[in-house]
């Protein structure tokens, strides 16, 4: 099967760390030689609302991509540590990494939420991570971003990684459910072996360590 046509695309606020730790996405894209679009946006003045936008930035972006081709969300803390052979061999049109766990959670601070009313009975309950995400541009995965942006406008107060399993839940394209190495956070898996790995810069204090 022929490769896909990858380019990494993400936004970055020019607050605390981002714009540091976006320079560094940027590096290692050119490293592994992964295409990539990052953009400076205006800092909506929350965490959440910043991260809500995502949702109507992805789907800006997916149209702006031509029919097949592939786009990869990297939350602008990520970076690659190796060329993602998964992303580029892929024959899905949509990709996440879902952690397993139980039906229902409770975040830190948060409210317990439940799993979608659409979640199929045939999977297993887990959670998306929405640090990496795969999307290739069809109807299918247009439809899911179109609803996951509407979702996130209905509900500014949810996480973004709730709408878009919502969004997913109602519409499920072609999944490929990705290993922890594409979406591996450094502070609770280690960088052993990660092809795509996160800070968390929402939890870091003062200045990103080299």
């Amino acid at each position: 099967s022929s490769m896909n046509k990858i380019k990494v695309v993400s936004f970055y606020t020019q607050t605390g760390v981002y714009p540091e730790l976006s320079k560094r996405l940027e590096k290692s894209c050119q490293k592994y030689g992964v295409a990539i679009n990052l953009v400076s946006k205006p800092d909506l003045g929350s965490w959440v609302k910043n991260c809500g936008y995502k949702s109507s930035f992805i789907l800006e972006e997916l149209n702006n991509t031509p029919d097949g081709e592939c786009i990869v969300w990297v939350d602008s803390d990520g970076r690659f540590e190796n060329t993602p052979y998964l992303l580029i061999d892929t024959e899905a049109d949509f990709g996440v990494r879902a952690e397993p766990g139980g039906r229902k959670k409770t975040p830190a601070g948060r409210e317990e939420i439940s799993l979608p009313k659409h979640w199929p009975s045939s999977l297993t309950p887990a959670w998306f991570n929405s640090g990496t995400i795969f999307l290739r541009k069809c109807p299918k995965v247009i439809e899911l971003c179109t609803e996951w942006r509407n979702l996130t406008q209905l509900k500014v107060c949810d996480w973004d990684q709730w709408t878009l399993q919502e969004a997913w839940s109602n519409t499920q394209p072609k999944t490929e459910w990705l290993p922890r190495e594409y979406c591996q956070i450094d502070k609770l898996h280690g960088r052993d072996r990660a092809v795509i790995l996160h800070d968390l810069a929402s939890t870091i204090q003062g200045v990103n360590r080299k």
